[in-house]
């Protein structure tokens, strides 16, 4: 999840930061990213961009 967290930071959308960590499921990611960090991907970007 270290890397997903990385991939966040910049402008590639969730969908393929997903596909890119081998998930076939955006949503799957997004759960999983949820039960690691207790927020989603779009929650977390957001407080990273501020």
């Amino acid at each position: 999840m270290k890397k997903a967290q990385d991939l966040l930071q910049g402008d590639t959308s969730i969908t393929q930061i997903a596909m890119d960590l081998n998930y076939t499921n955006p949503a799957k990611f997004a759960a999983a990213f949820r039960k690691c960090f207790h927020t989603s991907p779009s929650e977390w970007r957001r407080g990273v961009r501020g």
